[in-house]
């Protein structure tokens, strides 16, 4: 589904952004 693969960026942006904010 486009909706999922959406969601499934949007969440992965979100860890990144996170993971560097921890970094």
């Amino acid at each position: 589904d486009l909706s999922n693969s959406e969601l499934n960026g949007t969440i992965a942006q979100q860890i990144s952004e996170l993971t560097a904010l921890k970094t």
